[in-house]
């Protein structure tokens, strides 16, 4: 079981390095998703993403009922 974890979390980062050289070969802008959370972390995560003028798109929070639960890290 741990070593199809590791196989999977191996996947995901390879995934992500390719997607991230295959941008900056491309010379195409990322967009960064964040949650629909209003917590201190996700806010200073998007004033420090608008500092270094990186696109950041959110999530439509209206479209949800419940209030999102807080990130435990």
């Amino acid at each position: 079981m741990r070593g199809q974890q590791a196989d999977f979390q191996m996947m995901r980062q390879s995934i992500a390095k390719f997607v991230l050289a295959l941008s900056d070969d491309q010379h195409l802008p990322m967009t960064v998703v964040l949650p629909c959370l209003y917590n201190a972390d996700i806010e200073a995560q998007k004033a420090e993403l608008a500092e270094r003028r990186i696109r950041v798109v959110e999530d439509d929070c209206s479209r949800y009922h419940r209030k999102a639960r807080p990130i435990v890290y």
